[in-house]
């Protein structure tokens, strides 16, 4: 697992740099939310002949306002080399399912995810 959760952290790193943002997570705290029992976030990745080339992760959070649990989606990052697949259409619609199956509002699903 701990090349799989290195190359996961590599690959945030380039999604990070992408949006000219920073980011501060460590190996072990990656390492140990892909093995949480209640992580903080759900993480689909893409693999093409056994090497990472996207991921997608999903935070849920709850509206006082409106009641509701939703979803946000956190990150999508594909390959520049892998873009133009429909990877990241495929992890997007990953992402909306797990949204819908956790339970958050349809609506709010709906509107954090597009």
């Amino acid at each position: 697992m701990g090349c799989f959760v290195a190359s996961l952290l590599a690959m945030t790193g380039l999604g990070v740099t992408y949006e000219q943002a920073e980011a501060s997570i460590t190996l072990e705290t990656l390492a140990n939310i892909l093995v949480a029992e209640s992580p903080p976030t759900r993480i689909v990745v893409a693999e093409s002949r056994g090497v990472l080339v996207g991921y997608a992760a999903l935070t849920f959070d709850y509206s006082l306002w409106s009641g509701e649990c939703y979803a946000h989606l956190d990150g999508l990052f594909v390959l520049e080399t892998s873009r133009r697949q429909a990877i990241g259409k495929r992890l997007f619609h990953e992402m909306r399912r797990t949204a819908r199956d956790a339970g958050a509002s349809p609506r709010m699903a709906d509107a954090g995810l597009e």
